[in-house]
């Protein structure tokens, strides 16, 4: 995917170009078993590392640190798909430097955070990468198309080359920075927290919402797989791990709350975004930041409005995206914070929105809607859409 910095690790495929026959499911565990066994004998004599089987996986893995060069690697057999999906997300990464910046720097944000293994429960990085191109696609405008129209053709690389062309230049009415990107995306993230578990689901196949449901199960948080829409991408994210990815959100959203206010400075920022970053620590109580920069807790930036949290109604449980999760004084634009001009050109009231607030027909939750949003909530101000929340005339970011 060209999507790797020195420190990432190696995803190795072991295919047999000239076997005839397909590979089940156990063949390819004992195959790498094999590799395994190999392995375990140069581990032995100080050669690698770590050398560690897993098989429950639905893609069985071995994984192998080589002392060498202190590469990670996760070897898999007849991996065809894996190969082929790396090679379609790099054919569209070539749309718009946008979506391999993005992807890079959530990448490193999530690497550093410890949240991007799918052994540890957290996320994969196809579905890291899955939802930058999500959140490219539901920008206004779009930066990138539904996912559909580059595969009509078919999802084979040669036929994706074909297709890409028709999509030249495709978002370049968006100005949008990559700053502001990753800003707004950890924005619709943190929004649309407690609907994972009533089965909203991110589909870049469609560029849209859906809800869905998987084996009859609704997922911690659900990233369809563009190749094969019955595959959730983000399967491997268990209930405790998907409270650790929100805590790193939402800090990570403080720093960034801080970083305006001048509170922080840009190697602070740095740092805890992408280096060395401490642990996150639950405080009961609002304190300062520490003088060596570090926060505590940001006083008055919780990023969840208490009061929009989970309300119990009389036809059942009904959930509030926070419309205001932050309030500030500054605006985002191209060239950083500043304190007179918003992205849209308006006035901001210091409301912090995914992308705004936008009226949309109304229809039943669970059925898709044209924008593929959430319908029938219990929000009164505005309908959820793909772009985000319109009719507060507010663009903080």
């Amino acid at each position: 995917m060209d999507l790797f910095h020195s420190k990432s690790d190696l995803d190795l495929s072991v295919n047999f170009e000239y076997s005839s026959v397909q590979f089940s499911h156990e063949k390819r565990i004992q195959t790498l078993r094999k590799f395994a066994r190999k392995l375990y004998a140069l581990q032995r004599y100080g050669h690698v590392s770590g050398v560690h089987p897993i098989t429950a996986a639905k893609v069985p893995v071995l994984k192998v640190v080589d002392c060498g060069t202190k590469v990670e690697c996760d070897i898999s057999v007849e991996n065809r798909d894996g190969v082929s999906k790396s090679k379609i997300i790099h054919m569209i990464c070539s749309l718009d430097e946008r979506f391999q910046k993005l992807s890079f720097l959530m990448k490193a944000w999530a690497k550093a955070q410890n949240i991007n293994s799918s052994k540890d429960k957290t996320l994969n990085s196809l579905s890291v990468i899955l939802l930058v191109a999500f959140h490219l696609q539901t920008r206004n405008p779009p930066i990138l198309p539904p996912f559909s129209a580059i595969l009509e053709d078919g999802s084979d690389p040669d036929s994706v080359a074909k297709s890409l062309k028709k999509f030249v230049n495709y978002g370049k009415g968006n100005k949008e920075s990559v700053a502001e990107l990753l800003v707004t995306l950890l924005i619709k993230l943190l929004s649309v927290e407690k609907l994972w578990a009533k089965g909203l689901c991110a589909s870049t196949y469609e560029a849209s919402w859906l809800s869905k449901s998987w084996d009859s199960k609704v997922c911690c948080i659900s990233v369809e797989d563009f190749t094969d829409r019955s595959q959730n991408v983000a399967r491997a994210v268990g209930k405790g791990e998907v409270k650790r990815i929100y805590k790193c959100i939402q800090r990570t959203s403080e720093y960034i709350s801080a970083f305006m206010d001048g509170l922080v400075g840009i190697p602070k920022l740095k740092s805890q975004l992408f280096g060395n970053a401490a642990p996150f620590q639950e405080v009961s109580e609002t304190g300062n930041i520490k003088e060596d920069g570090n926060i505590i807790t940001l006083p008055c930036r919780d990023i969840k409005n208490k009061e929009d949290q989970s309300k119990e109604g009389q036809n059942g449980s009904q959930l509030a995206i926070p419309s205001e999760p932050v309030a500030t004084k500054r605006k985002w634009s191209s060239e950083g914070w500043e304190g007179l001009t918003s992205v849209s050109g308006g006035q901001s009231k210091g409301k912090w929105s995914t992308e705004g607030w936008e009226g949309v027909r109304s229809a039943s939750w669970g059925q898709p809607m044209e924008d593929g949003g959430p319908a029938d909530s219990p929000w009164s101000k505005g309908k959820w859409s793909t772009e985000g929340w319109e009719g507060i005339r507010s663009a903080s970011w």
